[in-house]
Protein backbone atom coordinates (compact mmCIF):
# COMPACT_ATOMS: atom_id res chain seq x y z
CA UNK A 1 0.00 0.00 0.00
CA UNK A 2 0.92 3.27 -0.48
CA UNK A 3 -0.03 6.59 1.20
CA UNK A 4 -1.42 9.56 -1.06
CA UNK A 5 -1.01 13.00 0.67
CA UNK A 6 -2.56 15.72 -0.30
CA UNK A 7 -0.79 18.04 -2.94
CA UNK A 8 1.14 15.30 -4.17
CA UNK A 9 2.30 15.35 -7.65
CA UNK A 10 2.48 12.22 -10.20
CA UNK A 11 6.47 12.38 -9.88
CA UNK A 12 6.45 12.04 -6.54
CA UNK A 13 3.90 9.33 -6.09
CA UNK A 14 6.09 7.57 -9.05
CA UNK A 15 9.05 8.06 -7.07
CA UNK A 16 7.69 6.36 -3.70
CA UNK A 17 6.22 3.27 -5.77
CA UNK A 18 9.13 2.91 -8.36
CA UNK A 19 11.54 2.83 -4.86
CA UNK A 20 9.07 0.44 -3.31
CA UNK A 21 9.29 -2.20 -6.13
CA UNK A 22 13.16 -1.87 -6.72
CA UNK A 23 13.49 0.51 -9.44
CA UNK A 24 13.76 4.03 -8.10
CA UNK A 25 15.98 4.99 -11.07
CA UNK A 26 12.93 4.04 -13.24
CA UNK A 27 10.72 7.24 -11.77
CA UNK A 28 11.47 9.08 -14.70
CA UNK A 29 9.95 6.73 -17.56
CA UNK A 30 7.60 4.80 -15.57
CA UNK A 31 4.02 5.57 -16.13
CA UNK A 32 0.90 4.94 -13.61
CA UNK A 33 -2.45 3.88 -15.03
CA UNK A 34 -5.92 2.96 -13.64
CA UNK A 35 -8.24 0.33 -13.47
CA UNK A 36 -9.45 0.76 -16.95
CA UNK A 37 -6.29 0.75 -18.17
CA UNK A 38 -6.07 4.47 -18.92
CA UNK A 39 -2.86 6.86 -18.10
CA UNK A 40 -2.63 9.17 -15.17
CA UNK A 41 -1.10 12.74 -15.89
CA UNK A 42 -0.23 15.05 -13.16
CA UNK A 43 -4.01 16.61 -12.70
CA UNK A 44 -5.56 13.00 -12.25
CA UNK A 45 -3.53 12.38 -9.07
CA UNK A 46 -6.18 14.95 -7.46
CA UNK A 47 -8.99 12.69 -8.27
CA UNK A 48 -7.66 9.66 -6.47
CA UNK A 49 -8.34 8.71 -2.83
CA UNK A 50 -7.71 5.73 -0.87
CA UNK A 51 -8.76 2.82 -1.56
CA UNK A 52 -7.72 3.17 -5.62
CA UNK A 53 -5.93 0.57 -7.35
CA UNK A 54 -3.51 1.42 -10.02
CA UNK A 55 -1.29 -0.25 -11.86
CA UNK A 56 2.30 0.28 -12.97
CA UNK A 57 4.48 0.17 -15.92
CA UNK A 58 7.91 0.55 -14.18
CA UNK A 59 9.89 0.35 -17.33
CA UNK A 60 7.04 2.81 -18.97
CA UNK A 61 5.37 0.34 -21.03
CA UNK A 62 3.75 -2.90 -19.33
CA UNK A 63 2.13 -3.14 -16.08
CA UNK A 64 4.18 -4.57 -13.79
CA UNK A 65 2.68 -3.77 -10.55
CA UNK A 66 -0.53 -3.52 -8.48
CA UNK A 67 -0.43 -0.17 -6.16
CA UNK A 68 -3.47 0.27 -3.49
CA UNK A 69 -3.64 3.69 -2.10
CA UNK A 70 -4.61 4.46 1.31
Amino acid sequence: MVELTEGMQLSELLKIVCKKFGGKENYKIAKLYNKSGLPLFNDDIMLLGGGDILYLAIKGNYFTQIIHLR
